[in-house]
């Protein structure tokens, strides 16, 4: 038992670590988007990404015995490489959206409208699959819009550019995790996530070299800001997230890593120097407590105990 509870604590302390890094991954995202265009950024980042994850992905696997070790046919090949090449697509829409949008507004506030997938998710899980959620997620949509309400839209009626493109991207992110959710069923959820940053890497890199025609100097004069972003904010991460979450019930999972945006908004105030009107204040603290409310699930009767949580 209480071996069991060292695990679960080094878990939960693994997932605060990758929600840790996300956050201050926004400052650098920020710092990169001075330099090239947002589909070159995300080119590298998800490059370096998925080779930081591979080596991960190969040590687990020699760990397995022999006959529980992944294996792929020809047509299994095919398969997870056709479903990672159109989730790719929407992953892409994502985060070139969100790095776009970073470029137009403080890295601080772009932290907290990220969040907002949180809260988008039951509104797409019923358009998609008409999937039903309880009151909470609805309370937590509404509380979350009104959030970004106050963060985004000033006098006027007027919604800044960047803050705009961020809560697009958001849609593409709860769709890319509501269909996630879906394909983890069928394949191995590390192989597919590192074979979906490739393709994306491959996408955004085919955009940023006919559009954005980054160039050498440009990459490396924000060389850091990318290898942290790449290396630390989307392969170390993942990796970490992937092994937490064996040992750690999934609501405490969601409700560690939506600590991100807290963490990329103190990130944006003690590195950049950003600061908040009260209005945005009023705005991340309603994005917060949204995001919080999300996860709780009600309690369901159970004819024995007499209830547990819903599952």
């Amino acid at each position: 038992m209480e071996q069991n509870k060292r695990t679960v604590l080094l878990c939960n302390l693994m997932l605060l670590t990758a929600a840790f890094i996300w956050g201050c991954s926004f400052i650098f995202q920020k710092d990169a988007s001075n330099y090239i265009g947002p589909a070159t950024v995300m080119c590298v980042r998800y490059f370096l990404g998925s080779l930081t994850m591979l080596p991960f992905i190969l040590y687990l696997e020699s760990k397995k015995p022999l006959n529980e070790r992944t294996k792929y046919t020809k047509d299994s090949s095919k398969e997870i490489l056709k479903v990672a090449a159109v989730l790719a697509v929407v992953k892409v829409l994502d985060l070139v959206l969100n790095q776009a949008g970073i470029g137009y507004t403080t890295a601080s506030k772009a932290a907290f409208l990220t969040a907002a997938n949180m809260v988008m998710v039951p509104i797409l899980a019923y358009i998609y699959f008409r999937q039903k959620t309880h009151l909470t997620r609805w309370m937590a949509t509404i509380i979350g819009m009104a959030g970004i309400y106050f963060m985004s839209i000033t006098g006027g009626f007027s919604i800044n550019k960047g803050d705009l493109l961020i809560i697009t991207s958001t849609i593409f992110a709860a769709t890319h995790l509501l269909l996630i959710s879906k394909v983890i069923q069928k394949f191995d959820g590390k192989h597919f996530v590192c074979i979906e940053f490739i393709i994306a890497s491959i996408y955004c890199g085919i955009y940023a070299f006919i559009v954005e025609k980054p160039t050498f100097q440009d990459i490396w004069a924000c060389a850091g800001s990318l290898a942290f972003a790449g290396i630390l904010g989307t392969g170390v991460c993942y990796a970490l997230q992937v092994t937490a979450q064996k040992h750690t019930d999934p609501t405490v999972t969601a409700l560690i890593l939506s600590l991100e945006s807290v963490f990329g908004a103190l990130a944006g105030f003690v590195v950049l120097g950003e600061s908040f009107t009260l209005r945005e204040f009023a705005g991340a603290f309603l994005m917060s407590a949204a995001v919080i409310i999300a996860q709780i699930k009600p309690k369901k009767p159970d004819s024995k105990q007499g209830g547990n949580l819903e599952k």
